[in-house]
């Protein structure tokens, strides 16, 4: 797991970012030739930071929309090896 912190001013940047990373995924999975396919969930956090931000926090919330993606992944890797066999 890795964080990475932005700074954007950009409205919907978290769902934005989020389309592009699926979008490299799926573009290099394409692409690769590879015998597997590179898949990503994410946990976006947003907040404007400031003397009281805490960022245990801000990373806690995160971490449980990362979760949150995992598990919506795993259950559509699932149903797709189910519907494929």
């Amino acid at each position: 797991e890795y964080i990475i912190m932005l700074e954007c001013e950009e409205a919907d940047f978290g769902e934005k970012f989020r389309e592009r990373v699926k979008m490299a995924c799926k573009l290099f999975n394409e692409k690769s030739g590879k015998p597997f396919l590179v898949e990503i969930s994410l946990g976006i956090a947003e907040f404007r930071p400031n003397i009281s931000t805490d960022i245990q926090q801000v990373i806690s919330l995160a971490d449980q929309q990362l979760y949150e993606a995992k598990k919506h992944r795993k259950k559509s890797v699932s149903r797709m090896n189910n519907e494929g066999a």
